[in-house]
């Protein structure tokens, strides 16, 4: 027996907000290193398969379905546009906003970003069990949008 598996967690390992910590914990670490040769991480990913879904999003609008705030909003963007993979364009009609469209260099990165994380995604289904994935993510979608009364005091 490892020193680890001699530690008494004092049921901290029964709770839900330790477990949900643990495995997204173990699931960054897989994408990570999935996503590493392209030199994406999990959130500029997430962004550019947004982005291509929805051309033309307003970047304010992206932050708030990504949970991302401004400022680490904006210099992902910087990022991605200094490697032109997206580009922003004025709003008509709004001179603060920008709409955001992934550029050819973009969505052939995408693509293989793409690639790398349908094998991260077979390697949690494997672990999870394919049956059990859809309704785990429903449970964890109910947490997300329970988001406003959890906080409560």
């Amino acid at each position: 027996m490892s020193e680890t598996e001699s530690i008494d967690m004092a049921g901290l390992d029964r709770e839900l907000g330790f477990a949900l910590r643990l495995a997204q914990l173990a699931v960054f670490k897989d994408l990570m290193a999935c996503l590493k040769p392209l030199s994406l991480r999990p959130a500029e990913y997430s962004l550019l398969v947004i982005v291509h879904a929805n051309p033309g999003l307003k970047q304010l609008t992206l932050g708030a379905v990504l949970s991302v705030q401004g400022p680490n909003l904006v210099t992902m963007v910087d990022q991605l546009e200094a490697r032109e993979v997206i580009v922003r364009s004025p709003v008509p009609n709004d001179r603060r906003a920008h709409a955001l469209h992934l550029t050819a260099k973009g969505r052939s990165l995408l693509r293989q970003a793409k690639t790398a994380h349908a094998k991260h995604q077979a390697r949690l289904n494997r672990c999870l069990g394919k049956a059990d994935a859809p309704d785990l993510i429903a449970i964890l979608n109910r947490i997300a949008a329970a988001e406003a009364w959890i906080g409560e005091r």
